[in-house]
């Protein structure tokens, strides 16, 4: 059985079709739609997470660069949170991912860390369950001590997460077009 992220979908679409076709993760994809429809920060984050799940995705530009790694799985800060906490061990956690406060109890730490790691300008957040800001924000604050509450990004929240896959995808499409490179195996 072969993995999704091994499987080639923009080549077997290119062989079929006889057209180029470019396939993107959709957080990357909206990360830099998040970007692209702004002129204020030069590094964000865009995190997803859906409803019932313990963690989620996400998606990086830093400097203006999205952040894409081997396999695109830089920034997917899942696999960190869970070796850190051990999460998804107890029905507890499980039941965490179905309210507001459960969620933002589960949200608060990954955003901490992406804090810590890529230290972005500002996050936006495509998580259903989360609409108070504010109240985010005052649930990672326990994670920074001091000063370092100063560096709590401006926390967003995307309401438009398919509008912000398609122009990402637009944007990623140009670019590839403009600055073909050729497929590196990794």
């Amino acid at each position: 059985k072969e993995n999704v992220t091994d499987y080639e979908l923009g080549r077997t679409l290119s062989e079929r079709y006889g057209a180029k076709v470019f396939v993107d993760n959709n957080a990357n994809a909206a990360a830099v739609g998040c970007y692209m429809s702004q002129d204020e920060y030069d590094s964000v984050v865009l995190y997803t997470q859906q409803t019932g799940y313990l963690v989620g995705g996400q998606g990086a530009v830093v400097d203006g660069h999205l952040l894409k790694g081997r396999k695109n799985f830089a920034g997917e800060i899942g696999p960190l949170f869970r070796a850190m906490h051990a999460i998804g061990d107890g029905e507890r956690d499980w039941d965490l991912a179905w309210s507001a406060e459960g969620m933002r109890s589960l949200v608060a730490p990954m955003l901490a860390a992406n804090v810590s790691l890529l230290a972005p300008d500002a996050i936006y957040l495509a998580v259903d369950l989360l609409d108070d800001m504010d109240a985010l924000r005052e649930a990672m604050e326990p994670y920074f001590y001091g000063d370092l509450k100063q560096y709590i990004p401006d926390l967003i929240r995307v309401t438009d997460y398919r509008e912000r896959i398609a122009l990402g995808e637009l944007a990623l499409c140009l670019q590839k077009l403009a600055n073909p490179r050729p497929h590196r195996k990794h």
